[in-house]
């Protein structure tokens, strides 16, 4: 038997949605590029349109895996609401920008 530590299913499942959930925002994004590039270097507002409906279903099919998400973090299981509790945490800790150096003229 093996010594390292188990993960629960239900944890399991938890880091899968995660990953889901990152993969699924960055395709999002890449189809509102490709909606704004469709009208810049085309002007074809059709297939700006079909971009857009892709893009819409998208944004919608992300929100729910959010709302999915963030209930996890009531979940029975310890693990699963650790993992949640800290992604959740990150993502709503305040965004700290280093400052400028100053340069000598």
């Amino acid at each position: 038997m093996s010594d390292a530590p188990q993960t629960t299913p239900e944890a399991f499942d938890a880091r899968a949605l995660w990953s889901t959930i990152m993969a699924l925002g960055q395709a999002t994004l890449a189809l509102r590029r490709a909606r704004d590039l469709a009208l810049m270097a085309t002007g074809n507002s059709m297939a700006a349109a079909s971009v857009s409906l892709l893009y819409e279903a998208a944004g919608g099919l992300l929100r729910e895996q959010g709302a999915h998400f963030r209930a996890l973090a009531n979940a029975d299981d310890s693990e699963t609401r650790a993992f949640v509790c800290a992604v959740l945490e990150k993502l709503n800790a305040p965004v700290t920008v280093p400052p400028e150096e100053e340069t000598a003229p």
